[in-house]
C-alpha cells in the first residue's frame, strides 16, 4: 500500500512544490523530496496542470516568472529588487520609453504618407 496522498493537492502541498520549483527547477525527483506527500510522478503531473494553465491565473510574480523559466537568473531577481524598491524609477523609465515610441510612430505615420503608395502585385 502507497503512503502518498491522492486527490486534491493541498495549500501546504502545492506552496512546497512552488518552492520546490524555485529551488531545482524541473528536477522532480529534487523537488519530490520536499513534499514527502507526493511521489515524483503525482509531481510531474501537479507540474503539468500547472504550467498549463494560464498565466492570468498565476496569484504571484513569482508564480509567473517560473512559467516562463526553469530557473529565473540572478540578475532576473537583481533586477526586479531594484524595481520592488524603486516603483519611481521604473514608471519614469516606462515613460520614457513611452515617450520615445511616440515619436518613433508618429515619424514612422510622416514617412508612410510621404511616399509613394505602392501596389502588391
Amino acid at each position: 500500500m502507497s503512503s502518498f496522498e491522492r486527490g486534491r493537492w493541498t495549500k501546504s502541498e502545492h506552496d512546497l512544490f512552488l518552492q520546490g520549483l524555485t529551488l531545482y527547477g524541473r528536477d522532480w525527483k529534487l523537488v519530490s523530496n520536499l513534499i514527502p506527500t507526493r511521489s515524483s510522478a503525482q509531481i510531474r503531473s501537479h507540474a503539468q496542470k500547472y504550467f498549463a494553465k494560464s498565466p492570468s491565473d498565476s496569484s504571484s510574480l513569482s508564480e509567473l516568472c517560473l512559467i516562463s523559466s526553469d530557473r529565473p537568473s540572478s540578475k532576473f531577481w537583481s533586477e526586479v529588487e531594484k524595481m520592488v524598491e524603486n516603483p519611481q524609477e521604473v514608471e519614469r523609465r516606462v515613460e520614457e520609453t513611452m515617450e520615445r515610441l511616440s515619436r518613433r510612430h508618429e515619424e514612422l505615420k510622416i514617412k508612410l504618407t510621404a511616399s509613394p503608395k505602392r501596389l502588391i502585385p
